[in-house]
């Protein structure tokens, strides 16, 4: 994936899923934060397999002024090398185009650790700089509803691939933090 025209560039590669709240907020993030650094040694992209969703994700680069571009990953080759199991997932990868850091899925504090790691990448921030930072910011965890759901997504994302035993894992996680949630307990 990383191509002639990302040679000598830090490029961050958001692959992402349609129709999926997360998905939409780690690019909209991911395009903030390079535009808010407004490098020419960084280049943001975006990528999804779901090729029928063209309109969706033309209608969502509007909405939330992302200014990456869309890759359509058509035969979900790039997925499929990569072996993801969990949307989204960012990867930044160094001007060598050698991956640095991989961050799967988005949670509360994806846009402060996405931009630590373009910034260590890039040569902002040194390994014990990058250490500091991650640890000195606390942050909300999401509420335990949107916590439990994203072990239940995880977990069906798992069952998909036939990693019977961490989806199941993904959903006791789920069922710890909300026992009474009907749809973690239907959940095969």
């Amino acid at each position: 994936f990383y191509s002639k025209f990302s040679r000598g560039k830090v490029l961050v590669v958001v692959y992402l899923s349609a129709e999926q709240m997360s998905s939409e907020r780690a690019a909209a993030d991911a395009s903030n934060i390079a535009q808010k650094l407004g490098r020419k040694d960084l280049e943001v992209v975006c990528v999804t397999a779901d090729i029928v969703h063209k309109a969706y994700f033309a209608s969502l680069w509007k909405r939330m002024e992302i200014k990456a571009p869309l890759c359509l990953d058509t035969g979900r080759k790039f997925y499929s090398q990569l072996g993801l199991i969990v949307f989204p997932t960012t990867i930044v990868i160094n001007t060598e185009g050698k991956l640095d850091h991989v961050i799967s899925t988005r949670g509360s504090n994806y846009a402060f650790a996405l931009d630590a790691y373009i910034r260590h990448t890039l040569g902002l921030m040194d390994d014990a700089k990058l250490a500091e930072h991650l640890k000195a910011k606390h942050y909300d965890r999401g509420s335990p509803k949107s916590v439990a759901s994203r072990h239940r997504a995880a977990a069906r994302l798992l069952r998909e691939k036939g990693v019977l035993d961490g989806a199941e894992k993904e959903l006791m996680k789920a069922l710890k933090i909300s026992p009474d949630n009907v749809h973690i307990q239907l959940d095969p």
